[in-house]
């Protein structure tokens, strides 16, 4: 006769380890990065589930500013305040049940110096639009604008068919420095411009919405 039957279960199939994650933005050795809402992002990882960040202001990271573990995304945005005229680096680790990746090669940025523009103070000398950061983005970005005098501004946002799909202002404003959020969570990803209008001066930049 057949023996009474024994059975027995095989153990779950194991991911290999995750990729190293290359990095993307910011770009390494950028220059003149706000001390705010500065964008990270970098590519996914094959077999990666999660992923561990950390920026540091020395090249070691022995003094870690940002350490974030079991990230889903493959982007966030630090919100916290750094210090002007400081390089900083930071580096990715993907992983996975298996285990972990090694580190990628840190990549390196240097804020940008302190500067205000307040009431009596020297205003700018000319109009500028500055290219906004980060650029790509998602979901948001800084755009910043300077103004030698006062007068009635516009920035909108156009899409590559030249409709307009926002305005982020539409006032009076005095001569200063400005800065302005744009959100693009409401948008699809693509290439869009925006355009700077104000007293005889207007300019058109472009900007890129990855998500």
């Amino acid at each position: 006769s057949w023996s009474n039957p024994f059975s027995f279960t095989t153990v779950a199939a194991t991911l290999p380890l995750p990729d190293v994650p290359i990095l993307l933005y910011p770009n390494n050795g950028a220059l003149d990065l706000p001390t705010e809402n500065i964008g990270f992002e970098w590519e996914a990882a094959l077999n990666a589930e999660n992923y561990n960040v950390q920026l540091s202001d020395a090249s070691d990271f022995t003094n870690l500013i940002i350490d974030i573990n079991n990230m889903t995304e493959t982007s966030f945005i630090n919100t916290q305040t750094l210090s002007n005229e400081t390089t900083y680096y930071w580096r990715v680790q993907s992983s996975n049940t298996t285990g972990e990746s090694s580190w990628s090669n840190p990549f390196s940025f240097t804020t940008e110096i302190a500067t205000a523009v307040e009431e009596n103070e020297t205003v700018p000398e000319e109009f500028k639009l500055s290219q906004n950061f980060p650029n790509p983005f998602n979901p948001e970005t800084t755009i910043n604008y300077q103004l030698p005098q006062n007068g009635y501004v516009v920035l909108k946002i156009f899409n590559v068919l030249g409709k307009e799909v926002t305005t982020l202002v539409n006032k009076e404003q005095p001569s200063g420095i400005y800065n302005v959020e744009f959100n693009g969570s409401n948008f699809s990803s693509g290439v869009y411009y925006y355009k700077l209008i104000t007293n005889n001066y207007s300019e058109t930049k472009k900007l890129v919405l990855l998500k």
